[in-house]
């Protein structure tokens, strides 16, 4: 009979490890997600200021922070 003790804690950690890297690589792409968001604000922002007026800007930047918002929150 093989010795339980020395098996388990092995494939526990292993595991851990695992979820560790899972949870680090959505993090990252969270990130890069957040980060792809911003650029893409700033060129719209960029390109259409001229065109629209101040409370469409302020209201269309309060919609993609609560999706950015609501991103995390999911995460």
């Amino acid at each position: 009979m093989k010795d339980i003790s020395k098996i388990v804690p092995e494939k526990e950690n292993e595991l851990y490890k695992l979820d560790e890297l899972y949870n680090f690589k959505n993090f990252i792409n969270l990130i890069n997600l957040i980060n792809l968001m911003n650029f893409m604000n700033l060129t719209n922002l960029m390109n259409f200021m001229n065109l629209t007026n101040e409370k469409s800007v302020v209201r269309w930047g309060g919609e993609s922070y609560n999706l950015i918002k609501s991103l995390i929150t999911y995460v």
